[in-house]
């Protein structure tokens, strides 16, 4: 769950296996709320607020700060969201190869060869 943005006591973040629309988790005092940011053309058409299941979420002043620093950094978030997804994914890849042992095998001049499984796996997160 890596930190984004800390912001006067509000910590902005995302989980790395996370889902559409982009969205931003907020942490304040024990409380949080979730901020869907909605892309239209390339653009933030929207911010939409939020509870998270099981946790109490922020007082209205709370969500308005949080939602007015999303807004102005939405570009940013946006940007940061994507990088987190491409790691994740990268890290997932990885692992794939390197622990499966139907993976990887080893050509005569000692170079690897990756597997049809794995390469598959390449395309569809690459492409």
């Amino acid at each position: 769950m890596p930190d984004i943005y800390r912001y006067f006591g509000f910590v902005f973040f995302f989980h790395s296996n996370e889902h559409d629309p982009i969205h931003v988790h907020v942490q304040h005092d024990h409380k949080e709320s979730v901020f869907d940011i909605i892309m239209e053309d390339g653009e933030v058409k929207e911010v939409n607020t939020r509870e998270k299941k099981g946790v109490p979420p922020l007082s209205s002043k709370e969500q308005r700060v949080a939602e007015q620093f999303v807004r102005e950094y939405a570009d940013n978030i946006i940007d940061k969201s994507i990088l987190i997804v491409i790691r994740f994914f990268h890290n997932l890849l990885i692992t794939v190869i390197f622990s499966s042992k139907y993976a990887i095998t080893r050509s005569q001049g000692h170079r690897l060869k990756i597997t049809s499984q794995v390469s598959e796996i390449y395309r569809k997160v690459i492409f």
